[in-house]
């Protein structure tokens, strides 16, 4: 029986960082030493970056993830580990990683099957690796194998897989319990998402348990270019129990888990000798794992594990992106609806949980290039200078929303302004007016009327943004993008749509839990809002029409609940009209169905038309499990042949 101390770190990387890159790993590297590690587990790409899209194509990029290897090496003393690159083997590149030990390359292990988790098209840039062959790769006057590899060292075998979840990533399939393997490193990323932790830790459970092994899983923290959000869940699994597992959603550069394991069995061989294995049958399939489906969507429980989910990952991906822009803080056009209120809220927990994480000192510390971040004493002092907001009143506009507004922005300790938008409205009116020779009207000119409130909005708030050099965020949502409600070069401007990913239904119902739940700071405290009261007691609307139209969102377009069950049925399951009509007509029988078929061809037209939006919208946070975005997820095209009936 061997005793080893294995361990799973993640990072914060950012593309193409190379020096904070390696500073990270060597960060984790020497806290392993520290505490007499045998293994450390590190996630892939961790040298060049998760997220370096078009790059990866680059030269420039597999020569610098070399050398940055190489000038990493030494650092591997006393301990083997995984260093994740983007590696060119015969003429094509591949997702790999480079085992080390003692400060000596053994070799790489390459990705066999595309598919980021589902959400990239990362077959763009990698090939994947041929099953069941290896390469000797000449590197500064030495060879170094590439394949299907396992390790020996101190008597024991340890072995290299890359998957994240059975139904996302095909579970590689040279690693079998027949190789004997007592240590398996898996590095591969996993992007957060509402409902995957327990089903990936449920897999990740039975994995270790299906090859009797020692496991050890890394993770990527924090966000990159892709628009993926990543918690740092990384884990140490012995034959199916957590020995230990990573603090999610932190706000440091680097997190790690530490634990011994007895791996039982000890392979014979000599050490650091590698041993190549081939022609081996793939392992049985995993069995469906999932813990969710469409039916406990609306339930309590699951209400509460998704909503704390949202709040964690989309509040943390804020701050990181501002972090990683170096963005002198947010500004947000706060109307005192629920979208806007949800980023507002969404800022706030933010600086909630970083304080509680690192204190007043150290979130100064980490996010130093906000204005005078550094005279802030508390949390309330660090809103006033991280988040400024602005409420932009038209004659359309009530007090209703303002008071909501303004309430919401003073509960949380955001800097508020407001500014009257109507004469400019008026001034592009009636210049409008002067040329085409007619008066604009409700009754002819219902589109443009609306639009030009939303447009003239934008000069002031990044007015805002530019004085300080701060972020401005969009506060478009996933169902709105879906049926292009919305005004380009309005309510879409901004370098940041946190809430792109999600829909209105899940918002609105997030917004009522934080009004009388909260996310979770610690045990036994919750960050309950009730302030949000004002924003959730109101229909959603844009107020661009009279307030004699009583304009609602839901008027105009659909109940929120069945637009979000369409969006779903037609983009995730790719489902046509008919399917589509006769699972609305099942599950909502509450609606006829006449109605119900209204509401879809609605949907489908409105879908049809406003592609180009999407194409347009500013770069959002993917944590549902699709999103509309044709860059990661979901291409359409622009122009189509498709009428309205």
């Amino acid at each position: 029986m061997t005793m080893f101390t294995l361990a799973a770190a993640s990072l914060n990387q950012t593309p193409l960082d190379w020096r904070g890159n390696a500073d990270h790993i060597r960060q984790a590297i020497s806290a392993a030493r520290d505490k007499g590690v045998n293994v450390l587990a590190l996630p892939e790409l961790a040298i060049s970056g998760f997220g370096c899209e078009d790059m990866f194509l680059f030269r420039e990029t597999w020569d610098m993830s070399l050398q940055s290897l190489f000038d990493l090496l030494p650092e591997t003393r006393e301990l083997v580990t995984t260093l994740g690159l983007p590696l060119r083997v015969g003429g094509s590149t591949f997702n790999a990683v480079a085992i080390v030990a003692d400060g000596d390359l053994l070799g790489f292990v390459c990705k066999q099957h595309s598919g980021f988790s589902g959400t990239n098209y990362d077959a763009r840039w990698f090939a994947p690796w041929p099953a069941h062959s290896r390469f000797e790769l000449d590197l500064k006057g030495q060879s170094f194998p590439v394949g299907d590899l396992t390790f020996m060292f101190d008597g024991v075998r340890l072995g290299v897989e890359f998957c994240d979840l059975p139904d996302n990533d095909i579970v590689e399939t040279l690693l079998v319990p027949e190789r004997n393997c007592a240590i398996v490193i898996n590095p591969s990323v996993s992007c957060c998402q509402l409902e995957k932790f327990p089903k990936r830790r449920y897999f990740l459970q039975q994995r270790s348990m299906t090859l009797n092994v020692a496991y050890v899983t890394a993770n990527q923290l924090g966000i990159e270019s892709c628009g993926m959000i990543y918690d740092g869940s990384a884990f140490v699994i012995s034959r199916g129990e957590v020995f230990a597992q990573t603090h999610r959603f932190s706000f440091a550069d680097m997190q790690m888990v530490v634990d011994d394991v007895d791996t039982q069995e000890v392979a014979s061989g000599k050490s650091c000798e590698m041993i190549c294995n081939t022609a081996l049958e793939p392992p049985p399939c995993m069995r469906d794992c999932v813990l969710f489906d469409e039916s406990t969507v609306f339930k309590e429980d699951y209400i509460s594990e998704a909503s704390e989910v949202f709040s964690h990952a989309i509040s943390f991906g804020m701050l990181d992106y501002m972090r990683k822009t170096r963005a002198c803080g947010l500004t947000l056009s706060l109307s005192g609806g629920a979208d806007s209120a949800a980023v507002a809220t969404l800022v706030w927990l933010g600086v909630q949980f970083a304080v509680h994480e690192l204190g007043v000192d150290g979130f100064i510390s980490r996010f130093r290039d906000v204005k005078n971040i550094g005279m802030a004493k508390s949390v309330g002092e660090i809103m006033a200078r991280l988040l400024t907001t602005v409420y932009q009143r038209t004659q359309n506009s009530s007090d209703t929303t303002y008071n909501a507004a303004k309430f919401l922005a003073k509960t949380i300790g955001a800097t508020f302004y407001e500014f009257d938008v109507e004469p400019i409205v008026q001034a592009y009116k009636q210049m409008v007016e002067q040329q085409i020779g007619r008066t604009l009207t409700w009754e002819t000119d219902d589109t443009a009327l609306q639009n030009i409130q939303a447009r003239v909005r934008v000069p002031g708030v990044w007015m805002l943004a530019n004085l300080s050099g701060s972020l401005l965020l969009a506060t478009g949502n996933r169902s709105e993008a879906a049926v292009g409600y919305t005004t380009m070069d309005g309510d879409t401007c901004g370098g940041l749509a946190p809430l792109s990913g999600i829909d209105k239904h899940f918002l609105r119902g997030w917004l009522r839990w934080m009004e009388y739940n909260g996310a979770s700071l610690k045990p036994g405290q919750s960050l309950q809002l009730p302030a949000l009261k004002v924003v959730n007691d109101q229909k959603p609307t844009a107020e661009l029409r009279p307030t004699s139209a009583s304009q609602t969102d839901e008027t105009d377009l659909m109940p929120y609940e069945i637009l979000n069950s369409i969006e779903g049925w037609f983009v995730r399951d790719r489902q046509s009209q008919a399917e589509i009509l006769a699972q609305l007509e099942e599950k909502y029988t509450n609606h006829p169905n006449e109605q119900l078929a209204v509401w879809l061809e609605r949907f489908l037209f409105l879908w049809y038309r406003n592609q180009w939006k999407r194409e347009k919208s500013a770069p959002g946070f993917y944590i549902a499990d699709y999103n509309l975005s044709p860059r990661s997820y979901f291409r359409f095209p622009a122009i189509s042949g498709v009428e309205k009936k």
